[in-house]
């Protein structure tokens, strides 16, 4: 979200010669950069590593990068959607620290249903 809304190159880039399609699909690009990186560092090798084990064949390593390619890419185009839309119907600063509190508060939620459920039952 904050790649998109919130930067603070946002005014200069907005400003300059290029299009608004290129700018969001270069913001769009970049987000997918800081958000997949982590996914595909450390499925890669694991799952690689269950493809040894499983004496699985050239084809298993080809399609799984392809996968994680593409489930990456699907989970990145679909939050900046998201983020898009989000954005046009209310101010970017506001749905930031909205989106914020309510996962705080569902992370609160379901950290003390699942205390209650590990040591009351």
């Amino acid at each position: 979200f904050s790649t998109h809304y919130l930067s603070q190159d946002l005014t200069l880039l907005v400003h300059a010669p290029i299009s608004g399609w290129r700018l969001f699909f270069a913001r769009s690009v970049s987000a997918w950069g800081q958000t997949s990186w982590m996914v595909l560092l450390f499925a890669l090798p694991t799952l690689a590593s269950a493809g040894t084990h499983l004496d699985a064949p050239l084809s298993f390593y080809l399609t799984l990068t392809l996968c994680l390619f593409t489930l990456t890419l699907c989970s990145a185009t679909l939050s900046c959607s998201a983020a898009l839309i989000l954005a046009r119907l209310f101010p970017a600063k506001r749905t930031q620290e909205t989106l914020v509190l309510n996962l705080v508060g569902i992370f609160i939620y379901f950290y003390i249903h699942i205390y209650h459920y590990y040591f009351y039952y």
